[in-house]
């Protein structure tokens, strides 16, 4: 039998992690500062202590004679930091003096934490009576005199390396291969729903119609207000809808007014929008 071959000692780089490392030299003064502790990871201090309590039970790990494990507390930090920035796991390796390949099996062990311990009920729970419906679309008017829009709905591609054997079945009319993002999100810009996962190639209209969402919608399974009457107006009901960009404008259950395009209308919804975030001084994360 041969020898078994030596591991290889961790490079100097990595051993001055508790001196120089990014997340034991910056941190505790991104900490002191809210300002700067926002623009560096996109969130408040309060938001990232929520996160760190839930997905400690799964991403603790336990100390050695070896060497002391990373804390939640950084893992999640690191992990934040690429979500915020999207620069490559090499950078973020010397910024907080880690090897590349522990940055990878970090960002992704705590993005599965975090799906598995935040999401629906807990942080997006799905509105399931017309009281809650008619709550969304009264906030859609009260902030862009938009009447009757229970939601808004996009899809985003999210860039991907081409899985094997697939084909051209992930690459999207931008010419890269991507998976689609599809969210519905409610007039104070948070989520109602997503649906991850879809072919790269796929029109927005139908990862819609298909996804979990949108089959309940088209079902009727949503549990919808009943037609009413808009503002100012007595003699004509109209039905709660979804507003979304021309990509969605054959579909039914969502809004257009006679021969305006729905492009137009959501140009200005978004305008609108947009002009009211930036009062709010970016309380949201502009997704």
């Amino acid at each position: 039998m041969g020898k078994k071959s030596k591991r290889s000692s961790p490079n100097v780089i990595y051993k001055d992690r508790f001196i120089f490392g990014e997340f034991h030299q910056l941190y505790p003064q991104l900490r002191a500062d809210k300002i700067m502790f926002r623009a560096y990871t996109r969130m408040n201090t309060d938001t990232f202590d929520y996160i760190a309590q839930h997905i400690t039970p799964i991403c603790q790990k336990e100390y050695s004679n070896f060497q002391d494990p990373i804390s939640v507390e950084e893992r999640l930090l690191i992990t934040i930091r690429y979500l915020a920035t999207g620069i490559a796991f090499r950078q973020i390796a010397m910024s907080f003096r880690v090897s590349k390949t522990s940055v990878s099996y970090i960002v992704i062990e705590v993005c599965q934490a975090i799906w598995t311990t935040l999401r629906d009920p807990k942080e997006m729970p799905a509105p399931t009576s017309q009281e809650q419906w008619t709550d969304i679309a009264n906030k859609f008017y009260k902030k862009t005199n938009f009447p009757n829009c229970i939601g808004a709905v996009d899809g985003k591609h999210i860039r991907c390396v081409n899985p094997r054997n697939t084909g051209s079945i992930f690459f999207n009319y931008k010419k890269y291969f991507s998976i689609i993002l599809m969210g519905v999100v409610d007039a104070e810009y948070c989520f109602t729903t997503i649906d991850v996962g879809a072919y790269g190639k796929e029109a927005d209209s139908v990862v819609f119609k298909e996804c979990p969402f949108g089959r309940k919608l088209y079902s009727g399974e949503l549990n919808l207000p009943t037609p009413t009457c808009l503002p100012n107006t007595t003699d004509s009901l109209q039905p709660f809808v979804l507003v979304a960009d021309e990509a969605f404008g054959f579909l039914q259950k969502f809004h257009s007014l006679d021969n305006i395009s729905v492009s137009v209308i959501i140009s200005g919804l978004i305008s609108f929008s947009l002009s009211s975030a930036s009062m709010e001084e970016n309380q949201k994360i502009n997704i």
